[in-house]
């Protein structure tokens, strides 16, 4: 009789929903894949229960701080005007701060990290007051190295503007980025200004600051500024620098809401894309050149959130365009064989849509360990995860957070946050997330949802066994053992050598399972109801069919 196999497939969770070949996508309502799973909660701040704490005012990633491979984060509590920096660590990151900042300002809303020097160390900025002009509304942005392993206790450098510029400036900034513009491995501090007085003039001109990185790095006079040449509507203005056509140069686009005033004076949305060439980002200030091309958007200029996130959702090393329009969250993505130098970027022309959406972001590579897809995330009160692919993502969900679900107060948990490099040492990436308003008197809250599979180890009841391979601990996992009707088999999402092949023997060698699994998906399952009690060998390979591990798996009655 033919022997009977039975395979090993791919888990059910976050990383189901295929990220290989196009998806299918039968019409534009937004639906759960049947396997999506509640992202798993492993760090947690809140305000007390008397209110006004306001934690979660800000909050973002920082990077690996002290050399240990794992990152760090920063979260602002609103009432105490303070930064608190925490620490990553197996299994969890600890709640207690290692590092506080005094007199932080609201804005950015996340620490500014950047190798500005190029020393190969980041160094942070956090928007602060000073001590002196505690009610004073202007801007300052203390920015703190990292060359010691630790944060510095003082800052090196502090842009004041309305000091260091002639005439002086008092911006109104909400958003900062760093990123190697020229490519000579030193990080540009980008700063997007959408309000300013220069002198005693006021002006709703949007400008882009740039100042250049390198030994010289300084924060007293932008190397360049960027001029929007039209007044925005209120601050509904925004930037993101990435390579927008392929050509390995960043690019510069803008979006913000403008008074038409010739349609009743009713705010209408625009686009600007200044192409990286012609020496840019030092060119950019040629107005005869620049912006290369602008377009008129239905943009949805109610929401308070960024209009725009710039990912690489289908893996071809260009950035995709996500953004905010009257007709919910839409995705003009660059590997859909549209030129983006002529392509409409108009609603009509978006080539998915999550409909009812108007708030969105992306989580990096939460859900692959291999590094090549973005996953798109959007929010109505609950968070909701869409996989990347080649063929981008599809309008079924593979994952979601929702803090009633998780045994939290219900309420919204979103607002500030977002991608966090792996900060509990299993080697994929986290995401942060907080909201100051969360719960009555704005108590606030901040949370950190792992990536990657769900390995029970905070469970009583569940062993989890963890077998390492090339000098790597816990780098793959197996539970339960014993095992009744299934056996999950996960590893870290950082292997040099990633398992792919699955196979199992009973004790006399006949080989009883065997299947492949995608890498980047990070666990396996075998469903092992009925297979005798006994005790088997499970053989774990890489993708070139090299064995990295075998572990005994003891199967009871089901």
């Amino acid at each position: 009789m033919k022997r009977r196999l039975e395979h090993i497939a791919a888990v059910a969770g976050l990383l189901l929903g295929a990220v290989c070949g196009v998806h299918a996508q039968a019409s534009d309502t937004i639906v759960a894949n049947p396997k999506a799973v509640l992202l798993h909660r492993i760090w947690m701040v809140r305000g007390g229960t008397t209110g006004q704490d306001r934690v979660g005012e800000g909050a973002g990633g920082i990077g690996d701080i002290d050399g240990d491979s794992i990152s760090e984060f920063a979260v602002r509590f609103g009432k105490a005007a303070q930064w608190r920096v925490y620490k990553g660590a197996r299994p969890a990151p600890s709640t207690t701060p290692i590092w506080t900042l005094d007199s932080a300002a609201a804005a950015p809303a996340y620490p500014v990290v950047g190798d500005f020097w190029g020393t190969g160390h980041k160094a942070i900025g956090f928007g602060i007051y000073y001590p002196s002009v505690q009610f004073d509304q202007r801007f300052f942005l203390a920015i703190y190295r990292t060359e010691t392993g630790a944060i510095a206790d003082t800052p090196a450098l502090i842009m004041d503007p309305n000091r260091t510029m002639t005439p002086s400036v008092i911006p109104g900034i909400h958003d900062m980025y760093a990123a190697d513009l020229d490519g000579d491995g030193a990080d540009e501090l980008i700063a997007v200004v959408y309000r300013l007085f220069r002198g005693n003039v006021e002006s709703s001109n949007a400008e882009i600051w740039i100042y250049k990185g390198g030994p010289n790095f300084q924060v007293d006079t932008p190397t360049v500024i960027v001029r929007d040449p039209e007044a925005n509507f209120g601050d509904m203005f925004y930037a993101a620098i990435a390579d927008l056509d392929g050509d390995h140069r960043p690019d510069l686009i803008t979006s913000g809401a403008y008074i038409d005033f010739n349609d009743g004076k009713k705010p209408k949305g625009k686009s600007r894309i200044y192409w990286g060439e012609h020496g840019a980002p030092w060119s950019w200030n040629d107005i005869t050149s620049y912006p290369s091309r602008t377009d008129t958007l239905g943009l949805n200029i109610s929401s308070s959130q960024p209009t725009f996130t710039i990912l690489d959702c289908d893996g071809d090393g260009v950035g995709d365009l996500l953004r905010s329009s009257t007709e919910g969250v839409v995705l003009f993505r660059s590997g859909a064989g549209k030129n983006i130098h002529v392509r409409s970027l108009k609603n009509d022309d978006a080539d998915q849509r999550w409909p009812g959406r108007i708030t969105h972001d992306h989580a990096g590579y939460i859900s692959d360990s291999l590094r090549h897809y973005d996953a798109v995330v959007v929010y109505s009160q609950d968070m909701q995860v869409f996989n990347g692919g080649r063929g981008g993502p599809d309008l079924a969900f593979d994952a979601f957070y929702s803090a009633a679900r998780d045994g939290l107060t219900d309420g919204n948990v979103f607002g500030q946050g977002g991608t966090l490099a792996d900060c509990n040492g299993d080697g994929w990436d986290d995401y942060i997330t907080a909201n100051p308003s969360w719960f009555g008197f704005d108590q606030g809250i901040a949370i950190v949802l792992a990536g990657g599979p769900y390995i029970p180890r905070d469970s009583a009841t569940i062993g989890v066994n963890d077998v390492a391979i090339a000098g790597v601990s816990r780098a793959i996992s197996i539970w339960p053992n014993p095992a009744r009707d299934e056996v999950h088999i996960a590893w870290r999402g950082d292997l040099h050598r990633m398992p792919s092949r699955f196979t199992a023997h009973d004790m006399l060698g006949r080989l009883v399972a065997e299947g492949r699994v995608e890498s980047w998906r990070g666990e396996a399952v075998w469903q092992c109801g009925n297979r005798p009690s006994g005790i088997y060998i499970l053989s774990i390979y890489s993708d070139d069919n090299s064995l990295l591990a075998t572990a005994r798996v003891i199967k009871e009655a089901a």
